[in-house]
């Protein structure tokens, strides 16, 4: 992978980017001395407000790059920090920063002691995230929620998206397993997907693209032991510092290890479905010094899972290593990233289910546990997209594969402070996947029907068939085995199922410079920052989709199908359980190229007031070329419906080459009320570009989405508790879409602006041994200024926005036993829409209800957590391939997606 990765390199960034990349590298071997200055020496201890030591803080010389961490006995020291009058800070998770100023001459020692105090919500904590300099999130003038490592592993999370649900204004939809999920921001509309929000490891995007069809940006990460903090930014400079990416950014920082040798090794076993055995994850982390002037660090995990739905196979089974190596300059650092990940995870489609007002699965199919995706159908031979009439070109296909992204990815930072005022930010990044994708995707609400029911569907949609005089149904993996249309589990349902495999092949280079100019003296002091940003991504792109028949239970079973009509001819309806090859063909390549600058003032107008504003200008360029499709009939039979109208490559392409230049602006204040308590609020216009799915079927002209965005809030922090409440309106103007609104519930088409206001809320109080949280957000998305096709009268004014909650609310309590620490967590999400004209499925609210208990004795600590205690059946997405609410059953069986049953995992950690 990574020779493929180096070779990517050299085709992808050309002469200047290749330049940039090495300069970086070459940096590694210059001498210390190259950089020197007259510096001296800075010891002290760390302790908390009882006088214990804090081992594994963190103290810094403000303003430079020169740090250290505590010892176990709370002591540290500092080498080569800069002469004259300086800031040293020390910061500890879960603590106020402090600091102090002292005067240090050329050689000299100077002893700073540090007492620190509780920071209940993290306020002291230091944000880089959105930001043209680091800020605590008191300082902030941005909407940021922040979990440090400690934090991270108190959320018991199954996934990364999981992760993010502790971020309040983000609805996330995690119930397709580890990768593949929707993350929707601030009631702001969309398909699913990341599509407004950008996901970062190390400030700088995973994938470019966040909003593509089968690449969702959670497939291309994982949260390991190897990650010190996640920073969320919503709203506000979001729309200067992210491309396309208006609504959030939430950034993966990695740990990069410290003075002394340390580090973390865990184990973790779980149940899968049914609460079986079936889990072993394996996480490590181990950093420290390499000698003066070098830090490394290295983790990761590794993983298998068989998951808590059953598809009869291993559902996930792989890993990631993430390592680091850090180079200190007198004035600045070096480091270098690389990170490798080949994981396989099964992804989790609707399912069916009855009763929509109070959903439970159907007979023979478990809503917590039951899954489409079968080993049944998981090893398959289809004709290929260049199969010709009479040669089908077979090829195979493997389910068990599910989503399977290869990956690897190098960065190098670059930071130096060239003078007192002038500061030089560089990052560069390369990377690579092979991503394929394959899963069982639910169709139509219509497919799930009983075993007549679909013979009949069948014979009226082929006009060569005459009627049904008798049908036969077959398993497909036992040849001659006849099957009743009643399944063994109780049902009578039979259903077809889309086998869908999407391979994208990517590779891409960013590169991204930044200018500060500090302590400049003009009415108040400001802080000047400029920057450039470029990034090159190129994707090729196949779609291979074909159509199933399949039973409805637990792990079905592939069915085959003939029909005799009444002239006595026989149809052969499947082929090994396919109704239909080649249903989608697709295949395209194309590079998207970003150029974009970026400019921001941070004006401190005095003591209490600081004010920013920032812009950005960017041009996207798409180039590729897109195939053509024609359908053939692959043995010339009418009787042979299978392979009648195969969608295949007409080996014909079309070129595209489309360009779109657009800005952003954002303004924002924070005022510091007094030291625990402060007020902030921002105005910001971003953007949405296209993406490279916009051209699959060639030359377009797609548009852009301006995304308006305001928000006020106001912060506290005191020594019992830290509350920060944040009011906001999002708006999207005149953005296209579809929904189920005409007659008959014919689909309609319609531009409309939408309009979100709502508060965010995140608390967290301590009384004696009881430690509370709250994450609360309280919305009303809705459509506004609808202009719907003339020749349908439907009015979706004030429509709620599909798929958008309005109240999302998680209280976590924490109580202190002494000898353990048990948590709780009631998640409650309110009813959804599945479509916008808010006349289909409506899904209810739900409640989940999660907990842990865990102990610590030394280095040890041991943790029994569990998720989704009362198997609640929360419904999340809906069919996103029809909203209508029909099927089987009279209307009263329909398909949707449901959260993740019951699990419980049990851990052992060593720290050291």
């Amino acid at each position: 992978m990574f020779g493929q990765l180096l070779r990517s390199v050299q085709r992808q960034l050309g002469r200047a980017g290749g330049l940039a990349l090495l300069f970086g590298l070459a940096l590694f071997f210059v001498p210390p001395e190259g950089w020197a200055q007259d510096t001296g020496s800075i010891t002290g201890t760390v302790v908390d407000q009882s006088g214990a030591a804090l081992p594994g803080a963190q103290i810094v010389v403000v303003g430079t790059r020169r740090g250290s961490t505590t010892d176990a006995d709370g002591q540290y020291t500092i080498e080569g920090a800069p002469t004259g009058e300086i800031q040293v800070r020390a910061r500890f998770v879960g603590f106020k920063s402090q600091t102090e100023t002292i005067e240090l001459g050329a050689g000299e020692t100077a002893t700073v002691d540090f007492t620190l105090v509780s920071d209940q919500l993290g306020m002291e904590e230091v944000v880089v995230t959105g930001s043209f300099s680091e800020r605590s999130k008191m300082e902030s003038s941005v909407a940021v929620t922040t979990l440090n490592s400690a934090k991270l592993e108190q959320q018991n999370a199954q996934s990364i998206s999981d992760l993010m649900k502790a971020v309040p204004g983000l609805w996330v939809e995690s119930s397709g397993g580890q990768g593949g999920n929707n993350v929707f921001v601030r009631g702001l509309p969309s398909a699913g997907k990341l599509t407004f929000a950008e996901l970062n490891h190390n400030g700088l995007p995973v994938l470019e693209l966040n909003d593509l069809d089968f690449g969702n940006t959670d497939q291309f990460f994982r949260s390991d032991a190897s990650i010190q903090t996640m920073e969320a930014v919503r709203g506000g400079t979001a729309s200067i510092f992210a491309a396309s990416a208006p609504a959030a950014i939430m950034n993966f920082r990695s740990k990069t290890g410290g003075e002394e040798l340390g580090g973390t090794i865990k184990i973790e076993g779980g149940t899968a479905a049914d609460t079986r055995p079936g889990r072993l994850r394996t996480d490590f982390n181990i950093g420290g010094p390499m000698g003066e002037n070098w830090q490394f660090n290295v983790g990761g995990f590794y993983r298998f899972d068989e998951g808590v739905r059953n598809p009869g196979f291993t559902a996930n089974k792989g890993g990631q290593i993430s390592a680091n190596v850090t180079r200190f300059l007198d004035n600045g650092y070096i480091r270098a990233y690389g990170r490798y990940m080949n994981d396989r995870n099964i992804f989790y489609l609707p399912i069916p289910l009855q009763n929509p007002d109070d959903p439970e699965g159907i007979p023979g199919f478990d809503a917590n546990y039951s899954t489409m995706t079968s080993l049944d159908a998981a090893t398959v031979r289809v004709p290929g997209p260049n199969s010709t009439p009479g040669s089908p070109n077979f090829l195979s296909r493997d389910l068990t594969e599910g989503i399977h992204p290869e990956l690897g990815s190098f960065q190098v930072d670059f930071v130096l402070d060239i003078t007192d005022q002038l500061s030089l930010e560089n990052k560069a990044k390369v990377m690579q996947t092979d991503m394929t994708f394959n899963a069982a995707f639910s169709l139509e609400s219509l497919s799930l029907q009983s075993g007549q029911e679909f013979v009949n569907t069948v014979a009226s949609r082929e006009d060569a068939i005459s009627g049904v005089s008798g049908f036969d149904y077959s398993f497909a993996s036992r040849p001659g085995a006849s099957s009743s249309p009643v399944a063994e589990g109780g049902n009578s349902f039979v259903t077809e199922v889309g086998w869908w495999h999407v391979s994208n092949d990517l590779r891409g280079f960013i590169e991204e410079l930044e200018l500060t100019y500090d302590e400049v003296e003009l009415a108040g002091t400001h802080s000047f920052t400029a920057g450039l940003y470029f990034s090159r991504t190129s994707r090729d792109e196949l779609w291979h989709w074909n159509n199933t028949l399949l039973e409805v239970e637990d792990t079905p079973r592939m069915l085959d199908l003939t029909i005799t009509d009444n002239t006595g001819q026989t149809f052969q309806v499947t082929q090994d359980g396919f109704t239909q090859y080649g249903t989608v063909h697709n295949q395209s390549s194309g590079t998207t190229t970003i150029a974009a600058g970026y400019f921001g003032d941070e004006w401190q107008v005095n003591e209490s007031l600081r004010v920013d504003v920032g812009a950005r200008l960017e041009k996207s360029v798409f180039r590729g070329r897109a195939g053509g499709t024609r359908r053939i009939s692959l043995d010339g039979s009418m009787s042979t419906l299978y392979n009648n109208g195969v969608a295949v490559s007409n080996n014909k392409f079309q070129t595209f080459n489309h360009s779109e230049t657009e800005w952003a602006l954002s303004g924002g204040f924070n005022y510091s009320l007094t030291e625990q308590y402060a007020v902030f609020g921002r105005f910001s216009r971003g953007y949405h570009m296209p993406d490279l799915d916009d051209f699959r079927g060639g030359p377009a002209d797609p548009p852009t989405l301006s995304v308006l965005q305001g928000e006020v809030g106001v912060k506290a922090t005191t020594p019992n508790y830290g509350l920060f409440i944040t009011g906001f309106w999002s708006e999207l103007q005149d953005q296209e879409f579809s929904a189920q609104a005409g007659t008959n519930n014919s689909t309609v088409s319609f531009r409309a602006d939408s309009r979100t206001p709502g508060v965010e809320i995140e608390f967290n109080g301590e009384y004696r041994n009881l430690t509370t949280q709250v994450t609360a957000t309280l919305q009303d998305p809705s459509f506004t200024d609808t202009n719907v096709d003339a020749q349908t009268v439907v009015d979706l004014s004030e429509s709620r926005i599909q798929r958008q909650p309005r109240y999302l609310v998680s209280v976590n309590p924490r109580y202190d036993l002494g000898f353990a620490t048990a948590s709780a967590e009631v998640r409650y999400v309110d009813s959804r829409f599945t479509n916008a004209a808010n006349n289909a499925l409506e899904l209810p609210d739900y409640y989940e209800l999660n907990a842990s208990l865990s102990t610590t004795q030394g280095p040890v600590t041991v943790k029994l957590a569990g998720s989704n205690l009362t198997n609640a059946v929360g419904l999340t997405e809906g069919n996103p391939r029809t909203g209508i609410l029909t099927g089987g059953g009279g209307g009263n069986v329909f398909q949707a997606r449901p959260i993740l049953g019951r699990r419980f995992n049990v851990s052992l950690q060593y720290d050291f």
